[in-house]
C-alpha cells in the first residue's frame, strides 16, 4: 500500500510542489514585508486550489496511468485489486490534508494581517469537503469508463455547482447568506459534516473496489 501510495505522490510531484511554492514564497514575502495587499491575493488562492488539489490529484494520476496501461500491469502483480484502489482513494486525500494544515498555518501566522477577509479554517475544511466529494464521484467513474470519463465528470460537476449557485442567488436565499452560514458554523456542526463527507468518500472507495474486481472477472 505504501509504495503504491509513494507512487501516486511522485506522479502527482509538480502539480504539487509548484503551487506550493508559489503559495509559500508569496506567503512569506508577505509576511517579511508585513504587507496585508500581498497577503490578501494569498487567501482566495490558498480556498481555491484547496477544492482543487483532490480531483486534479487524482486526474492526473489516472489520465498517465491510463495512457501508460499501469492498472493492467498492476493486475500482473501479486498485489490485491483492492488495495490498488484504496490507493487511488487515499493518496488524494493525504494530499489535502497536508495541504489544508498548510494553509490553516498561514491563515493563523497571517493572522493580524488578513483578519477581515480570511473565511479561516472553516472556509478550508469547506473547500475540502466539496473537493473530496467531487474525487469520489470522479474515481468511481474513472475505474468504470475510464479516464476521460473521469475528466468530463469533473467538468459536468463544476457547471452543476456553478448553476446552483446562480439558481441559489436568484431565489430568496442569497450566496451570500449560504457561505456566511457555512462560515459561521459551530465545530460540533463542521465535525458531523466532515463525518459525512469522508463516509460517503470511502464508501465511494468501496463501490471502486467492487467494479474493479468486476473488470478482474
Amino acid at each position: 500500500m505504501l509504495s503504491l501510495i509513494w507512487k501516486e505522490f511522485y506522479i502527482n510531484r509538480s502539480s504539487l510542489a509548484v503551487p506550493a511554492a508559489l503559495f509559500m514564497g508569496i506567503s512569506a514575502v508577505g509576511l517579511i514585508t508585513r504587507s496585508a495587499r500581498t497577503l490578501a491575493y494569498v487567501v482566495p488562492m490558498l480556498i481555491t486550489y484547496s477544492g482543487l488539489i483532490m480531483p486534479f490529484f487524482a486526474l492526473g494520476s489516472a489520465m498517465l496511468e491510463e495512457k501508460n496501461r499501469t492498472l493492467p500491469f498492476l493486475r500482473t502483480l501479486p498485489i490485491r485489486s483492492d488495495v490498488v484502489v484504496a490507493s487511488k482513494f487515499i493518496a488524494p486525500l493525504l494530499a489535502a490534508l497536508a495541504w489544508g494544515c498548510a494553509s490553516a498555518l498561514i491563515f493563523r501566522i497571517a493572522g493580524p494581517y488578513i483578519a477581515e477577509i480570511s473565511p479561516g479554517t472553516v472556509g478550508i475544511v469547506a473547500a475540502l469537503c466539496v473537493s473530496m466529494l467531487v474525487t469520489a464521484v470522479e474515481l468511481v467513474i474513472f475505474f468504470k469508463y475510464g479516464a476521460a470519463a473521469a475528466r468530463m465528470s469533473i467538468l459536468v460537476l463544476w457547471g452543476g455547482g456553478f448553476l446552483a449557485g446562480t439558481a441559489l442567488s436568484s431565489s430568496s436565499i442569497s450566496a451570500d447568506e449560504a457561505l456566511r452560514a457555512v462560515l459561521e458554523a459551530k465545530p460540533g456542526q463542521i465535525a458531523a459534516a466532515v463525518a459525512v463527507v469522508l463516509a460517503l468518500y470511502f464508501a465511494a472507495m468501496l463501490m471502486a473496489q467492487a467494479i474493479f474486481r468486476r473488470k478482474e472477472m
